[in-house]
């Protein structure tokens, strides 16, 4: 069983690198099998992303049988498999140093994917598959530079085009499907528009093409990375067709200027869309925690007053929300078989900022839309509520999960200590340094 779990995904992972590039092929601009964009690629890097680096095989035997009817030879064909597999497996691993978020939900998320999995990582399979077609005379020596400018390009792009939309689609992102039917509506004819718009400027010899821009800001900012991804995508592939049919503005350029045109076209693309969804997404982010952290502020800040339960649960509704977990932690009346009569709580003059600490880091969890939590201090008489916290999810499981690490992260962490009284008179403080 735990053997079909391996190769199944690993079956559906090589196939859908084998059709992706047997479909980019159509674009290839030198010698039948290198292209200005590469999906492959991000296909791979997703892969790696999300199911480990244990997908290798996959990704290598794909690209073995994509480049031997095409490569100089099975040798050729399999040393440019290896560099094919290599440079996602480099960039996920320096995603993965970084402290890389695959929600890209953060700007630094955004830069790290541009740096290091497009720009250096994919130097990786540039240089291998050029020098494979160099030494093996298919191409000329004086060819290695346009070659391999073309091959980093078209890896590149993969990354920065198709990784982007491929991570929305899988869960918990998903964002298409938290947008309805008529956001959705909204966003398929964003979409149309984009396209008909850039196969309009790259019809033309006016160089136009960069008037369609706003159109892919216009859905990074309303749609985030669910809108950005596959607008980006759609005029890339527009104007790469452009590009090997030599329409527009490509209608005489030579090689070298086809592909400087094309790849800052693509690269503004991608500055224009998954770098600005990243920071609308960051922002909102931002101002979401600032709304649910003001209960904690407060509880903490007015020491005796008692915690509103009620305010903590409105305060994580979400539309999205299939699941709202909400714990209360209330003093009981014994502790290891002692009568309890009174609790009083001290709080370190950090109590405040590690709460807040602690909740950013529960919150940075794609599957959560919301928390609030707060720990009340002073003197608390039995039964009063001491900890409150409040989750919402898509699902009850991942809400029961979160709201568990964030009660047992704030009774770990917090620098709050408890002084009890008992029935007999005596006290003791717990958790006090």
């Amino acid at each position: 069983m735990q053997a079909v779990r391996y190769l199944v995904p690993l079956a559906v992972v090589a196939f859908a690198y084998w059709g992706a590039a047997r479909l980019s092929l159509n674009l290839a601009l030198v010698h039948g099998q290198v292209t200005p964009i590469w999906p492959p690629t991000g296909i791979a890097l997703v892969t790696f992303l999300t199911l480990g680096r244990r997908m290798w095989p996959a990704i290598a035997l794909a690209a073995f049988a994509v480049n031997l009817p095409l490569g100089p030879s099975p040798l050729g064909a399999a040393l440019i498999a290896c560099g094919n597999t290599l440079a996602p497996l480099v960039s996920t691993e320096l995603l993965r140093r970084a402290g890389f978020h695959r929600q890209l939900n953060r700007m630094r998320d955004a830069t790290e994917l541009v740096v290091l999995a497009a720009l250096i990582g994919m130097t990786i399979s540039a240089t291998v598959g050029s020098a494979v077609l160099v030494l093996s005379g298919t191409v000329p020596m004086t060819g290695f530079a346009p070659t391999w400018a073309v091959w980093w390009a078209g890896d590149a792009m993969g990354v920065l085009l198709v990784a982007p939309m491929l991570l929305t689609l899988i869960p918990p992102r998903l964002g298409l499907r938290r947008l309805g039917w008529l956001a959705s509506a909204e966003l398929t004819l964003l979409l149309v528009g984009i396209g008909a718009v850039t196969y309009f400027l790259f019809e033309n010899e006016y160089r136009l093409e960069y008037l369609v821009l706003p159109l892919i800001a216009v859905a990074a900012w309303r749609f985030r990375l669910a809108g950005a991804a596959p607008a980006a995508l759609i005029a890339s592939v527009i104007a790469a067709f452009a590009a090997v049919n030599g329409v527009g503005a490509f209608a005489s350029e030579t090689l070298l200027e086809k592909m400087v045109t094309l790849q800052a076209f693509n690269i503004s693309l991608s500055l224009a869309s998954f770098l600005l969804s990243s920071f609308v997404d960051a922002r909102q982010q931002r101002g979401e925690m600032e709304r649910l952290y003001e209960s904690a502020r407060v509880a903490i800040a007015t020491k005796t007053d008692a915690i509103d339960v009620a305010a903590h649960e409105r305060a994580v509704t979400d539309r999205g929300a299939g699941a709202v977990v909400v714990f209360q932690g209330v003093v009981r009346d014994h502790d290891h078989g002692r009568q309890v009569t009174v609790l009083e709580y001290e709080a370190h003059p950090s109590a405040e900022a590690v709460l807040r600490e602690v909740a950013e880091e529960i919150g940075a969890d794609p599957a959560v839309y919301a928390l609030a939590v707060s720990h009340r201090v002073g003197r608390l008489e039995i039964g009063d509520v001491a900890l409150v916290a409040a989750v919402s999810t898509a699902h009850r499981a991942t809400a029961f999960a979160a709201c568990a690490r964030l009660v047992d992260e704030v009774k770990t962490r917090l620098p709050v200590w408890k002084r009890q009284v008992f029935a007999d008179g005596a006290e003791e403080w717990v958790n006090c340094p």
